[in-house]
């Protein structure tokens, strides 16, 4: 399953010359990653970085890239080169950090590039660093929404950190410092979907598994449905599957956790199998729902049956012992 930060996934740019061009060839590599083509999507951002030495935007495109293949096959095999590009796009950005191409400023880069690092820091466990890192990049991205109000895409990274610091921190809401910034985050996410260059598909996501937090369903399905309309893609089609099956509608999820169960087992992408883990937990729960009892015995024995990657071996245990539970449930069920 998608923890919560693949929705600080955000995918912004800029260039040297802002040729018509130049953005198609981003926003090509913007939409091929997010089809999870990220080959592609990396042989673009290469072109540019090689095109482009001195300017941030190829190393934190490729970067971005690399970031969210890691947040999609549940791995950090590429973790090094992730933080060899951020590094550069941050010294790139900080180098010329009030210069601004016409398109995106620079200030943005670097306060961009710190929040990617920051939350690779937090997949990592090393959470100081990465609290600290983050703090300083909102304060990167409100100078440059204060210098450059025209341009929304900042509301995005800067409405998530308001949205998530308060969610995780709203049993302290009552002391000093601790107020509860969900609705203002909220509202900067749905501005930077209607209004941003390149981060629709960022916020609309992050929307969807907002409200999946605030428990409304319906809209956490309908943002995500966006989404997939424009990018069919494992991307808007996990909080789909997930926003249908809390709202009880399990033909419709378990036709989605199938799809995305099919894409998974298709691909050639490096795989783990704890995606495959999940979706199999979540088609029996859903089996088990509408009371087929067969199909819920047969996705939780393939629960029970995949070998893991030795890496998420200790995730996998909830779902294991999940599915042992279940099964005597579905027994007991067939016995009366």
């Amino acid at each position: 399953m998608k923890n919560f930060f693949c929705i600080l996934f955000i995918f912004l740019t800029s260039s040297i010359a802002p040729t018509a061009p130049l953005l198609s060839t981003i926003e090509r590599g913007i939409r091929a990653s997010i089809a999870e083509k990220y080959d592609t999507a990396l042989a673009l951002f290469d072109s540019l970085k090689q095109n482009n030495p001195q300017h941030p935007a190829g190393h934190f495109f490729f970067a971005a890239v690399l970031q969210a293949r890691m947040t999609d096959l549940e791995t950090q095999k590429w973790q090094d080169d992730f933080h060899k590009h951020i590094d550069q796009a941050i010294v790139l950005a900080r180098k010329n950090i009030d210069q601004n191409d016409g398109i995106i400023p620079f200030r943005y880069y670097f306060g961009a590039g710190l929040s990617y690092k920051s939350l690779q820091l937090g997949r990592e466990k090393k959470y100081l660093p990465a609290i600290k890192l983050g703090m300083a990049a909102v304060d990167e991205l409100e100078k440059t929404m204060e210098q450059n109000p025209a341009f929304f895409d900042p509301l995005l990274g800067i409405g998530l950190y308001q949205y998530w610091r308060s969610h995780l921190t709203k049993s302290l809401t009552w002391l000093p410092f601790f107020s509860d910034q969900r609705t203002e985050g909220i509202e900067k996410i749905i501005k930077a979907a209607e209004n941003s260059e390149f981060s629709r598909w960022a916020a609309l996501s992050s929307l969807a598994w907002i409200y999946m937090e605030e428990q409304q369903y319906e809209q956490a399905y309908d943002y995500a449905h966006q989404g997939y309309d424009e990018i069919p893609s494992r991307f808007f089609l996990w909080p789909m599957a997930e926003a249908a099956f809390r709202q009880e509608k399990f033909a419709l999820a378990i036709d989605q956790f199938k799809r995305i169960l099919a894409s998974l087992q298709s691909g050639q992408e490096l795989n783990n199998h704890y995606n495959e883990l999940v979706l199999n937990w979540k088609l029996a729960q859903a089996f088990a729902k509408i009371h087929d009892w067969p199909q819920a015995e047969k996705y939780c024995n393939l629960v029970l049956n995949l070998k893991v990657g030795e890496k998420v071996k200790e995730r996998a245990k909830d779902e294991k012992k999940g599915a042992r539970d279940l099964l005597k449930n579905i027994t007991a069920a067939q016995k009366k």
